[in-house]
């Protein structure tokens, strides 16, 4: 197993996926980690490696999928984000990674379209997290349907 928030790691992955089945048609993003630490007590190692993993492994493994759907002339990528409305209070970086997710699958999304790769923004308990608190995740909510509508 590769740590895919490391370009070595991420690059490893997708040479082996290629070594494997000869071509990469799709990448689904989901490695994630999630400490329930509330943003006081969150020591600077476990924020760090939220965003290392969550945010920096997707970006990595998008820029090393997309340059080989690239030169295939087609692609799907597709971002996992995952939010849960019910312990949102201890979780800073994972909603800060979540919201990055959702920006950088849009930037990608209209990055990657003229190359023939669509980019897409898959959510869980997007709806249930704006019913828990209307006044919170407004903006992640918002931006993934706006991402999900720009890709169609």
């Amino acid at each position: 197993m590769e740590d895919v928030a490391k370009k070595v790691g991420a690059q490893a992955v997708v040479k082996q996926a290629e070594d494997d089945f000869g071509k990469i048609d799709i990448l689904i993003n989901h490695a994630a980690v999630e400490p329930r630490v509330s943003l006081l007590d969150m020591d600077e190692w476990d924020w760090h490696r939220v965003l290392d993993v969550n945010l920096t492994g997707a970006f990595l493994m998008m820029q090393s999928v997309g340059r080989v759907m690239k030169e295939k002339g087609s692609g799907v990528i597709i971002n996992l984000i995952m939010a849960s409305p019910l312990e949102a209070q201890k979780e800073a970086a994972y909603l800060a990674s979540m919201n990055g997710l959702v920006a950088l699958t849009c930037s990608a999304a209209d990055e990657l379209s003229p190359f023939g790769i669509r980019v897409h923004a898959v959510g869980t308990g997007l709806k249930e997290f704006q019913r828990s608190d209307p006044d919170v995740p407004r903006q992640l909510v918002q931006a993934y349907y706006i991402c999900v509508a720009m890709n169609h």
